[in-house]
């Protein structure tokens, strides 16, 4: 709003205007016996100008659509885009301190925050992951005793789940029972 208010006529983009031609397609002309010049449906081509500058602010709903658009894509915020002021305008200072303000507020901070919350939920992801892998490896699927209770023992971990509680043997016998006449 305050860019809106003060800078209204520093919010001038470049702009590559198109020209406005008109589609003949090849039925219209062969209706009217004329010469489509080869092309059977295209463009018809006018010269276009190269850029024209054009005020991206006359109302409040198009100066926010231009700060954001223009402001969030360009490295340096909102300031990149509008006309470099002069240093012996009226509100000079007031312009430096609103292209700051943006490039602080906007730039640095928001999109920040925005990509640390990105950054942090990744990071709970793969820390989900890493533990539910470590259940997985140090834990007995069919019993639930975890390593360590095999540490001070005779049958190692690995004999456990190889041997007296091998899943597959315990799946074997799921589909035995399933597939046993009753």
């Amino acid at each position: 709003i305050l860019g809106y208010v003060l800078f209204q006529d520093d919010f001038l983009l470049e702009t590559n205007p198109v020209s406005v031609g008109h589609l003949e397609s090849a039925d219209q002309c062969e209706s009217r016996d004329q010469n489509c010049g080869g092309k059977s449906a295209g463009l018809i081509s006018q010269e276009e100008p190269d850029s024209v500058k054009e005020r991206s602010c006359d109302t409040l709903k198009m100066c926010f659509l231009s700060i954001l658009n223009q402001g969030l894509r360009s490295g340096g915020g909102i300031g990149d885009v509008l006309r470099p002021p002069s240093s012996h305008e009226p509100l000079y200072l007031v312009r430096v301190m609103y292209d700051m303000l943006f490039y602080f507020l906007v730039i640095i901070i928001v999109l920040n925050l925005i990509f640390g919350v990105i950054i942090d939920t990744f990071a709970d992801l793969r820390s989900e992951k890493q533990n539910k892998e470590e259940i997985i490896k140090n834990t007995c699927f069919i019993c639930g005793l975890e390593r360590k209770a095999f540490d001070n023992k005779n049958v190692t971990f690995e004999e456990h789940i190889r041997t007296e509680h091998n899943m597959w043997h315990y799946l074997y016998f799921i589909i035995l029972i399933r597939v046993k006449d009753p």
